[in-house]
């Protein structure tokens, strides 16, 4: 596979491992914390929830990419910074938190980062 669809492919399948990731976890804690969804332990689990997503996708990212895996992975944290960016002007008032909002907007991105770090091919490089 040439490099550049290989860069391309690291970044889509990185984002989608996040999602899928994500979305099952959410399913879970919904089943977990029914009829408690606005309480702190809820939220606090929820950002767990969700930086261990974004840890996953940052891994499945590099695993992916041909070079540089922490450049890929940078790309899903700006997509993710944006994303979460919009969300927190969007979402100003609502039911959420402050501190919920903050963590979530600084922490995913973060995390996809972290996760990129987490690279098996380079850490047995430099064995």
């Amino acid at each position: 596979m040439p490099p550049a669809l290989r860069s391309v492919m690291s970044v889509m399948v990185g984002f989608l491992a996040l999602n899928i990731v994500l979305s099952l976890e959410n399913n879970l804690l919904r089943l977990v914390f029914t009829g408690r969804m606005e309480t702190t332990g809820y939220l606090i689990a929820s950002i767990v929830v969700r930086l261990i997503a974004a840890l996953v996708g940052g891994f499945v990212c590099a695993m992916i990419a041909p070079s540089k895996p922490k450049l890929h992975a940078g790309v899903i944290a700006v997509l993710l910074l944006a994303f979460s960016i919009s969300a927190f002007y969007r979402l100003q008032g609502g039911p959420f938190p402050q501190w919920y909002l903050v963590a979530l907007t600084v922490g995913t991105p973060l995390a996809v980062i972290a996760g990129s770090a987490w690279d098996i091919q380079e850490l047995q490089r430099k064995k």
